[in-house]
């Protein structure tokens, strides 16, 4: 038995990006690798984190 969501992936629903981040703020999306490189070399840390 196949869940209705992996049925949707296997059959190609999706396969194709939107431009739903240019829209919303005018900008292409970027790679989620650029974002964490730039976040980590700020150095900033979530509130609490250990050291």
């Amino acid at each position: 038995m196949t869940s209705p969501a992996l049925t949707l992936v296997l059959g190609g629903t999706g396969k194709t990006l939107g431009d739903g981040v240019r829209q919303v703020l005018g900008r292409p999306a970027r790679d989620f690798t650029e974002y964490v490189a730039e976040a980590a070399a700020t150095g900033v840390r979530a509130p609490g984190a250990a050291s």
